[in-house]
């Protein structure tokens, strides 16, 4: 049992910084391209986005993460101080990365990807552009907060 709960809390705490790898990437190298101009900005990001869209990537890697966060503190349990690290990251990812986006990227991406000019004015769009990078600014911070504990908790886990 030792041994998949060491593999387990390895695997999560790793793909939790993935997850946040991949968080930094979209705030510093996609979302500035994105949001440079709305509502031009969005539609040349939704050519660009045809064939492949972040939506494809991050509900099926976020479900992945979350498949081996919870086993991860189930198993860690009656290691205290690295159940504690543990389950504040998880608290964190499912807050952040998991409720935030869920009720709330989410449709703002349909409204400024999917729908955009076809439902809402040019003022609207770019209200909604800036409205999405405040709030992606908290969920980098909670996905930067979430790595570091679940590094932290991996490295306070007894593994004898």
């Amino acid at each position: 049992m030792k041994k998949v709960r060491h593999i387990l809390t390895f695997a999560y705490s790793y793909l939790q910084v993935i997850l946040t790898g991949t968080v930094v990437f979209q705030t510093f190298l996609m979302y500035p391209n994105i949001f440079r101009d709305p509502p031009a900005s969005l539609q040349l990001s939704m050519k660009f986005f045809s064939a492949v869209t972040p939506a494809d990537f991050f509900p099926p890697f976020g479900s992945l993460v979350v498949a081996t966060a919870i086993p991860a503190v189930v198993l860690a349990f009656r290691d205290r101080p690295a159940f504690h690290l543990l389950l504040g990251s998880v608290l964190l990812l499912l807050a952040g990365d998991g409720i935030l986006s869920i009720l709330y990227f989410w449709p703002l991406n349909e409204a400024l990807f999917t729908e955009g000019l076809s439902r809402y004015n040019a003022e609207t769009l770019k209200e909604f552009a800036v409205d999405f990078q405040h709030a992606h600014h908290l969920r980098l911070l909670t996905s930067l907060v979430s790595s570091v504990l679940a590094m932290l908790g991996l490295m306070r886990c007894r593994f004898k």
